[in-house]
C-alpha cells in the first residue's frame, strides 16, 4: 500500500495510517517554467535573462473510509485540523522515497460515495517550484538505505562530503546550483591558521576569506552568514560567498591546517 507522509518540524506523520486513507493516484504539474525577457522598442525580439521556476501543485487522490457516519464526519474534521496548517510542511509519497516537496495546502472538497466513504483529491502548492531530497548529505549515499534512489542525478561513484584534506571535490547532484542565500547549505569548518584562510571554489571562482587567526577549538560556520563558534563573524571576512554548481565542486583551501570540514545539505529537484 502506497504511504503518504506530512513531515512538520522534522516530525513524520503517517496520514495513510491516523485517517485510513487509500491513495490511489498521486501526480504533480510538470515544472512551471518562466522564460524572462528584456525588450527595447525599435529592436526585434529580446535579450534573453535566464528563466526561473513557478510554484506548482501536487494532487493526492486518495479513498477516505470510515466505520460509519458518525465517524465519517469526526474524521473528515480532523482531516482537515490535520492539514490546513498557516506554516508549510512538506509532503512525500513512499513510491518517491527520496524526494519530498515544501507546500501550502489548496482548498479540496469530499465526495462521498457512502455513509462512511469518501474519494477526495488533496491539492498542495510546492511554491518554491522544486522538490527537494528527503535526506541531506551528511547522509550515507547508498541506495540500500531507503533514503536515496535512482533518477535523483546520483551516479555509482564514492563521494564524500566530510574531508581532511586541503584540496578535495564535492559533488552536487541537483538539477540547480546551490545558492545558500536561497538553499539550505551548511559548510562546517574545523582546523589551525595563523590568519587568513582562504575557502575557494576552483570550479566558479567563490572565495571566502576569514582574517583572524583559528585554533583547533573553535568552529567557523557557513551558511547564509558566517558564524565563528556560534557567533556571527562578517566583519572578520572578506563577505564573500561560496556555491555550488551542478556536478562536481573542486576546493582548495589556503592558510589551514588540520582541517575537518563537512558539507550538510539537501539536493533539489525541479
Amino acid at each position: 500500500m502506497t504511504k503518504f507522509h506530512m513531515i512538520v518540524d522534522g516530525q513524520i506523520f503517517d496520514l495513510t495510517e491516523l485517517f485510513d486513507l487509500r491513495v490511489v493516484e498521486f501526480k504533480r504539474q510538470s515544472p512551471q517554467i518562466v522564460n524572462n525577457y528584456t525588450t527595447s522598442q525599435g529592436i526585434d525580439g529580446g535579450e534573453d535573462e535566464g528563466s526561473t521556476f513557478e510554484k506548482f501543485t501536487y494532487a493526492i487522490t486518495c479513498k477516505f473510509i470510515t466505520e460509519n457516519s458518525v465517524d465519517y464526519h469526526l474524521k473528515v474534521n480532523e482531516l482537515y485540523r490535520f492539514i490546513y496548517r498557516r506554516e508549510s510542511y512538506f509532503i512525500h509519497i513512499d513510491r518517491e522515497y527520496g524526494k519530498m516537496f515544501e507546500v501550502h495546502p489548496l482548498p479540496v472538497d469530499i465526495e462521498r460515495i457512502s455513509e462512511g466513504r469518501g474519494n477526495i483529491t488533496l491539492l498542495f502548492e510546492v511554491f518554491r517550484g522544486y522538490g527537494r531530497s528527503f535526506t541531506t548529505t551528511l547522509t550515507p549515499l547508498t541506495f540500500e538505505s531507503n533514503t536515496w534512489q535512482f533518477a535523483q542525478g546520483l551516479e555509482l561513484a564514492d563521494y564524500q562530503y566530510t574531508h581532511q584534506s586541503n584540496r578535495f571535490n564535492i559533488f552536487n547532484a541537483s538539477d540547480f546550483p546551490i545558492d545558500p542565500r536561497v538553499h539550505d547549505l551548511e559548510i562546517i569548518i574545523k582546523g589551525s591558521s595563523e590568519g587568513e584562510l582562504n575557502f575557494y571554489n576552483r570550479t566558479n571562482g567563490d572565495r571566502f576569506i576569514y582574517y583572524p587567526p583559528i585554533r583547533t577549538i573553535d568552529t567557523l560556520t557557513l551558511e547564509k552568514g558566517a558564524k565563528m563558534n556560534g557567533i556571527a563573524c562578517g566583519r572578520d571576512t572578506n563577505f564573500g560567498l561560496i556555491r555550488l554548481e551542478k556536478g562536481i565542486n573542486e576546493f582548495e583551501v589556503f592558510g589551514a591546517s588540520q582541517l575537518d570540514i563537512s558539507f550538510n545539505f539537501p539536493f533539489i529537484y525541479e
